[in-house]
């Protein structure tokens, strides 16, 4: 994946998203919509380390690391055709059930981030730039403007990648509201302005408690950077 160019990239993050990707099959004359119906899998060399490059986080993808399969080990295949159906019939439960099969939780996603995170590809410029974002560890939340006050030079796109490598979390007013109760009991929208929020802070729990934490400390200023 390292060698791929973002358009080669982009178009694999949209069939793995879409459910029905307009594709050319093999010996086709036109394009058609095909349903996907199975799981997509790609295995990598085991010294390919540094494959994961997309700078808006690549939460499509979930690396799980394989054990070398020694000579003469054998599986016991007859137990997973026995409880094989078993299997499927649950996980149909589940979904009947309504359980979601995404992540949508701050506390999934990072902890997703954290688990890729030994596998994304840096470049030199890259990695120069994280630990420029050290030094931004003493706010709870950024603003885009405010980072490139603390880094000069850095560019917007370079923000997203170094940024997300370093685990903070991008926000916006749109996707961050809750209702929350103020001083006085009384239950009021508010929502985080545009910008990143600490790891620490997109720990707290639900996106309500990211925005309760986050008006806590709203008037520290030595925590909140705009």
């Amino acid at each position: 994946m390292v060698g791929n160019r973002k358009t080669n990239v982009d178009a694999l993050k949209n069939i793995i998203s879409s459910t029905s990707p307009r594709v050319r099959l093999p010996y086709g004359r036109y394009h058609v919509n095909v349903r996907i119906s199975a799981v997509l899998i790609g295995t990598i060399n085991p010294g390919s380390l540094g494959f994961l490059k997309d700078p808006t986080g690549s939460t499509r993808f979930f690396v799980i690391p394989c054990r070398k399969v020694e000579i003469g080990e054998t599986f016991d295949l007859d137990y997973i055709r026995e409880h094989r159906e078993q299997i499927w019939a649950q996980a149909l439960h589940a979904y009947h059930q309504g359980e979601k099969h995404w992540l949508d939780t701050p506390e999934l996603k990072k902890m997703q981030y954290d688990h890729n995170k030994e596998f994304y590809y840096l470049t030199p410029r890259s990695e120069d730039l994280i630990e420029s974002i050290e030094s931004l560890k003493q706010f709870e939340h950024i603003s885009n403007y405010r980072i490139g006050e603390k880094i000069p030079g850095i560019l917007p796109h370079e923000i997203e990648s170094a940024m997300r490598y370093a685990g903070w979390m991008k926000v916006n007013m749109k996707s961050f509201k809750a209702r929350i109760s103020n001083e006085k009991g009384e239950i009021e929208f508010k929502s985080i302005p545009a910008g990143w929020i600490s790891p620490e802070l997109a720990a707290a729990g639900n996106k309500s408690d990211i925005v309760r934490r986050y008006y806590e400390m709203l008037y520290d200023k030595e925590t909140i950077g705009y």
